[in-house]
């Protein structure tokens, strides 16, 4: 099977620059080429270990002001923002859609490239510290056999589900419109089991509305998964009323 374009996807992801659409590609590229695909492991791997590289060879040295934006503003430097839905795909067009997108993501990688050679030229050694997307992981931790997702209740503004896989021993908090928080406040979440008392779990905080969050926890024999306001850091019980609440049953 012809790995290019997964490629293409793997390093946009590694310099931080994979779309939500690109993402969903990257998944659907790895879904059709089976989860023991060694090539896609192998491209996995060494995108990975590139990034890496290139983090740790320099000293980090601060930006001067302005000069992300400036870099950021040239043509193709950073991708269109998609202002509505594209249509949707049939299989039978997956390829040719592939092949449409290769060439805006090649050139997508290019600027991006050049402009971390640009930033590192003019700092005479500065690095950037490139960070990938947890939106793949979240897919294929959907995709594995014994995950559930479950939907959080609410009278606020905002939608919440959580991921969960008891087999797995993990599970991925998903958001979107949450409301920020007060100075020294996060939100907090809680293992319920039957008229136990709730057992603490991590804290999380929105960021411009969303929740991305994954925890080495497993969620088996809790019933319900709460979410309070805590003051930051977290409590040991809860001090305030949940506001979210999913029945993991």
């Amino acid at each position: 099977m012809n790995h290019d374009h997964i490629e293409e996807l793997l390093a946009l992801e590694a310099l931080g620059d994979l779309s939500p659409a690109d993402a969903s590609l990257l998944a659907d590229e790895q879904t059709a080429h089976g989860p023991t695909c060694a090539d896609c492991a192998r491209l996995e791997s060494e995108m990975a270990e590139t990034t890496a590289a290139l983090a740790m060879t320099l000293d980090p040295i601060p930006l001067p002001a302005g000069m992300a934006d400036a870099i950021l503003s040239r043509p193709d430097a950073r991708p269109a923002v998609a202002t509505a839905p594209g249509p949707v795909v049939s299989l039978a067009d997956h390829e040719t859609r592939t092949e449409k997108k290769r060439g805006g993501v090649t050139r997508r990688i290019l600027a991006i490239a050049a402009a971390v050679i640009l930033v590192a030229g003019v700092l005479g050694g500065g690095a950037l510290y490139l960070g990938g997307s947890q939106q793949r992981q979240l897919n294929a931790f959907k995709a594995e056999p014994g995950t559930e997702v479950y939907p959080f209740t609410t009278e606020f503004a905002g939608t919440l589900e959580v991921a969960s896989n008891p087999d797995d021993g993990r599970f991925f908090v998903v958001g979107e419109g949450i409301q920020p928080m007060n100075e020294g406040q996060e939100y907090q979440l809680w293992m319920i089991t039957g008229k136990d008392k709730p057992v603490p779990g991590p804290t999380f905080t929105p960021s411009d509305g969303e929740v991305l969050e994954s925890y080495d926890i497993s969620t088996s024999g809790a019933d319900v998964m709460a979410v309070t306001i805590e003051p930051a850091g977290g409590s040991p019980q809860p001090t305030t009323d949940p506001i979210f609440i999913a029945e993991l049953t």
